[in-house]
């Protein structure tokens, strides 16, 4: 069980309740491009991925895709549709690679949060994190110009994933920040010429990132 990590929140468990989610994840493969779930759905439980890449991100009012996060191997998501008081998802879940996931439905969930109150903290973060998110982006789109929102996103995906090199396209970055890829284009050049960035095929690497 010690590989069904995020937060930490399941080392907070006892053993019976580890075996538990263990015994009722229901695991299937999912293919490129497929939905696990729409933005405005009802929430009806989260999810684990023993492998794969999948992607947060929604359309917003100007028919852009914002990208929110990434989540790969062993790591959970779906938490922020479970603790909303609506319980409906605020984002698309799509499938970025051929993945294998588990879904454990919001019933039992709820009842290894009765059997141990005191992780609920921890899977609070998951909620804290989406919300900072946000207004993290919102704060930059207001106080910052382009060039210094794309240094701030490259470093935060970095964060994310632990390395300086990100495997991910122009248009990807483009939907993270909500921009057009030509006028994104354009500033990696001058990030490029600056020797913040190296750009390769599908592939940005952040030269000042310092993962210490």
């Amino acid at each position: 069980m010690n590989d069904y990590v995020y937060h930490n929140w399941t080392n907070q468990l006892d053993e019976e309740s580890k075996e538990y989610i263990a015994s009722n994840l229901i695991k299937k493969r999912v293919g490129k491009n497929e939905f696990l779930y729409r933005k405005g759905e009802l929430s009806e439980g989260i999810f684990f991925i023993f492998e794969g890449i999948v992607e947060l991100s929604e359309i917003d009012i100007n028919g852009v895709e914002v990208i929110y996060k990434q989540f790969s191997d062993k790591e959970w998501f779906g938490f922020v549709g479970e603790l909303c008081h609506d319980h409906k998802r605020k984002s698309n879940a799509i499938a970025k690679t051929d993945s294998y996931v588990g879904f454990l439905s919001g019933l039992n969930l709820k009842r290894v949060l009765l059997k141990n109150p005191e992780i609920q903290f921890f899977l609070y973060t998951e909620l804290t994190d989406y919300i900072e998110h946000l207004i993290e982006q919102y704060y930059q789109s207001v106080n910052y110009n382009l060039y210094e929102r794309i240094e701030a996103m490259l470093r935060k995906l970095c964060e994310w994933r632990g390395s300086s090199e990100l495997k991910l396209s122009q248009y990807e970055l483009a939907s993270y920040l909500g921009v057009s890829k030509e006028a994104l284009g354009l500033q990696l050049q001058v990030m490029k010429r600056n020797n913040l960035i190296a750009l390769g095929y599908k592939k940005i690497t952040y030269l000042s990132y310092d993962k210490n």
